[in-house]
């Protein structure tokens, strides 16, 4: 028997009144439910898209429903569809303390991961939301294409059927439907990279081979660093610094944790935590280079010209190398 499956807007499963006889496959290869893992990845792929909005609502639980408003670092933006999130990452970007806050205006309607909606009405509610529930790893910028066909087995009732599935929501219902304990695509099937992409998949082990291939790259993309390459600089002057490695013949991370770092502006260190101790910093070398000097005791083995290798919004990595009696250096420091 085969039925046309689809999820229409309030969440009712169209089937359309064609029949087919077939013989359906549901080899143990081809069972989804017998790999767990790959039916987890599924459900990630296929669930509703509730990460994109983490750097405002604080949670992948759910996303907040279009439209809605909300005021970033004293700036209200009115968020008509996901283009105006770019909006509020680029104020949040131009912040010259590094202290970030962002406002939701009041009444919201949400979607959580499994398609149910819920509707909050003030900061209260809302939190408690947020604490109760547990947020999703999701995949959602890649896809199946559909229709997709998949066979579906009942053993209570001794059924086999196959249905055409029209969008990602009948998936995501289907593969959490506790009647089935066999469920297979008809391969081959196609799968819709986030790089635009489209594969053509032949089994069980391709798919799940597919999905991994991407899954860095589509979090990188639910999560994207708010400047991907910020200038060391830039970095440094917000917020306060601790060395989180050091590496001298051996590990002596410990030796200098304790200390915090201020890089002001104008090229002076302050530093807290040990013996009193100021410093001077500067970057050169198209921004590839950073010289540290200290006066007084206690840092003297971080001074010097360091090769900056890695820089983010939250870490710095450094590398020195080894000179006449002086060892190989690594030396990371990381915003408190």
């Amino acid at each position: 028997m085969k039925r046309i499956l689809t999820i229409a807007a309030f969440s009712i499963l169209s089937l359309s009144c064609e029949t087919e006889e077939r013989a359906i496959n549901l080899a143990p290869e081809n069972n989804i439910l017998s790999n767990a893992a790959l039916a987890g990845k599924l459900r990630r792929v296929t669930q509703s898209p509730s990460a994109i909005d983490d750097f405002i609502d604080g949670t992948s639980c759910f996303a907040i429903a279009f439209p809605y408003s909300v005021v970033a670092n004293g700036e209200t933006v009115n968020l008509a569809s996901e283009a105006g999130y770019q909006q509020v990452r680029d104020i949040l970007e131009a912040s010259a303390t590094g202290t970030d806050e962002v406002t939701i205006n009041f009444p919201v309607n949400v979607v959580y991961a499994d398609y149910t909606e819920a509707a909050f009405n003030d900061q209260t509610e809302f939190d408690a939301a947020v604490g109760s529930c547990t947020g999703y790893v999701e995949l959602s910028c890649m896809d199946l294409v559909y229709p997709l066909e998949i066979n579906t087995y009942n053993s209570q009732n001794q059924l086999a059927e196959s249905f055409d599935l029209g969008n990602k929501r009948a998936l995501f219902e289907i593969l959490n439907d506790v009647t089935y304990d066999g469920l297979a695509f008809d391969y081959p099937i196609h799968f819709n990279a986030p790089d635009g992409t489209v594969l053509t998949l032949i089994d069980n082990n391709a798919l799940e081979a597919a999905i991994d291939s991407y899954t860095d790259e589509c979090l990188a993309l639910l999560n994207p660093e708010p400047n991907p390459n910020p200038l060391p600089g830039d970095v440094l002057v917000q917020g306060s610094w601790y060395v989180s490695y050091y590496f001298s013949f051996t590990d002596q991370t410990i030796t200098y944790g304790y200390y915090d770092f201020i890089f002001n502006a104008n090229g002076t260190i302050t530093i807290s935590g040990g013996s009193p101790v100021s410093g001077t910093w500067a970057v050169s070398g198209s921004n590839t280079e950073m010289q540290l000097a200290f006066d007084g005791s206690g840092l003297e083995a971080l001074q010097g010209i360091w090769t900056i290798t890695n820089v983010t919004q939250t870490l710095i990595k450094m590398h020195r190398d080894a000179t006449g009696v002086d060892p190989e250096k690594f030396l990371s420091l990381h915003k408190n």
